[in-house]
């Protein structure tokens, strides 16, 4: 009884972390929503930090007993970044609302029995002292911690809109979304299926949306609020005519398409998406990116963009360009064809090419 409401109370946090942040959700909406008293609330949870602390090991118990393949690293690992698309509006609201120490520990307890058995299964591991066990994990569960979310906000600041997520096909959990419309008319749900089925088989990635208990319009707007990168539409004159509508996330674009034959249209529209995604986001950062010669060039460069300059490799010009511009530097090239002599900062003759930015 005990978990069960634990569960609705954790059923409740993620739907309004659908809604809003985390910031903005206080234990009456929980309570409220779970149809329970505070009381009840306070019996099990401390707080709202600790209903998520329960919430997300909850969650990787479900993965490490139904998701990690202990013959397959990479599909476990895969199955975990899954679960983070899946629950990105948690993981983004969170993400929002909380420091990134906390947001850090809070994926690192996710992580953690999910690499511990992954770990167990291999040789020699349980032989090793308890301590030892658990620097292995915390080197990996660290590393990966920091690699998703780079992940997150890259994905975010490189290719979202004001309509939510926008997903590279290459990446993206589902790659097609297909919609019955007007469901409740003959054979049009057994067409719809037929269509994703023939998907599916073709190799794509595939979320047949047969919900009964929302609008086509409503999970048009819920699919392109979570990135799906083409929707393909069905309706009962779509399938008189042997056709679908499909719409691209990227552009909106929509362009009705055979049946016959459609497993192929769908992977070049595919390869399209993909290809004017990184198009429009290479575009995006070379006309942000400039060379400086100077300490004046570079801050107004940075403001706003990236700026390549000489560097003399002294830790004292970064630093007085830390102080001065909130920048840092970024990464060095390994095209290093110099731009210049002399250092921006110091004038010291230079030794490397290096970009300068602004951290977000």
């Amino acid at each position: 009884m005990a978990n069960t409401t634990k569960r609705m109370l954790s059923m409740s946090l993620k739907k309004l972390l659908s809604k809003t942040t985390l910031d903005n959700i206080t234990i009456q909406d929980i309570t409220d929503d779970a149809e329970v008293s505070r009381k009840t609330f306070y019996y099990h949870f401390q707080d709202i930090y600790d209903l998520l602390d329960w919430t997300l090991q909850e969650d990787a118990r479900h993965l490490v007993a139904n998701k990690i393949n202990l013959d397959n690293w990479e599909e476990s690992i895969a199955a975990l970044f899954v679960y983070m698309q899946e629950n990105r509006m948690l993981v983004l609201n969170a993400f929002h609302s909380l420091e990134r120490d906390t947001l850090e520990k809070e994926v690192f307890k996710l992580l953690s029995p999910l690499l511990h058995r992954l770990f167990s299964a291999q040789e020699g591991f349980n032989q090793l002292s308890e301590a030892d066990q658990d620097f292995i994990v915390s080197v990996y569960g660290l590393g990966i911690t920091g690699l998703f979310l780079r992940w997150i906000g890259a994905i975010i600041m490189t290719h979202g809109d004001e309509r939510g997520l926008k997903l590279p096909p290459m990446i993206a959990p589902y790659q097609v979304v297909v919609v019955p419309v007007a469901a409740h008319k003959e054979g049009v749900l057994e067409g719809a299926k037929a269509v994703a089925d023939k998907l599916t088989a073709a190799g794509l990635r595939v979320k047949f949306d047969d919900r009964d208990n929302v609008t086509p319009g409503w999970k048009f707007n819920e699919w392109e609020l979570k990135g799906v990168p083409v929707r393909v539409e069905i309706g009962p004159r779509d399938l008189a005519e042997g056709k679908v509508m499909s719409v691209r996330r990227d552009t909106f674009e929509k362009a009705p398409l055979d049946i016959e034959g459609l497993e192929g249209e769908i992977k070049a529209m595919l390869d399209a998406i993909q290809t004017n995604m990184f198009e429009i986001a290479r575009a995006f950062r070379d006309a942000h990116t400039a060379d400086v010669h100077n300490m004046e060039e570079l801050g107004r460069q940075v403001d706003g963009g990236y700026a390549k300059a000489m560097w003399c490799g002294e830790q004292a010009c970064e630093d007085e360009i830390k102080d001065r511009f909130s920048a840092s530097s970024r990464c060095m090239p390994f095209d290093q064809t110099p731009i210049g002599e002399t250092c921006v900062c110091c004038g010291k003759p230079a030794k490397k090419v290096i970009y300068f930015a602004k951290a977000y």
